[in-house]
């Protein structure tokens, strides 16, 4: 819980879950929307900055953007997932396809 007063507590609070919970405080105050331009994304980061000190919030702060940013599939991954083999499956399908 970010907002423990346990001080030793909260200087072991792990980056993901400091993350999580500003990310869900993020969230609740924006109508469920993340942020999507440089002024909120600063925002955000001075936020996870502000909750605290040491390694973890530092972590935090670097890997801030893995919040907002959509995931990224690289390209041959996805050249893989958009073939007709893997969208139209059959009986005579290989392993490969299935899984």
């Amino acid at each position: 819980d970010i907002d423990t007063k346990d001080v030793t507590e909260h200087a072991h609070l792990p980056c993901v879950a400091i993350l999580a919970q500003f990310t869900q405080r993020w969230l609740k105050k924006n109508d469920n929307k993340l942020p999507s331009n440089y002024k909120e994304r600063t925002e955000f980061k001075d936020e996870v900055g502000s909750g605290g000190n040491g390694e973890n919030y530092d972590d935090a702060v670097h890997w801030a953007s893995q919040c907002y940013f959509p995931p990224r599939i690289d390209r041959e991954v996805q050249e893989v997932l958009d073939d007709p083999k893997a969208k139209n499956l059959t009986k005579d399908s290989s392993n490969f396809w299935i899984m």
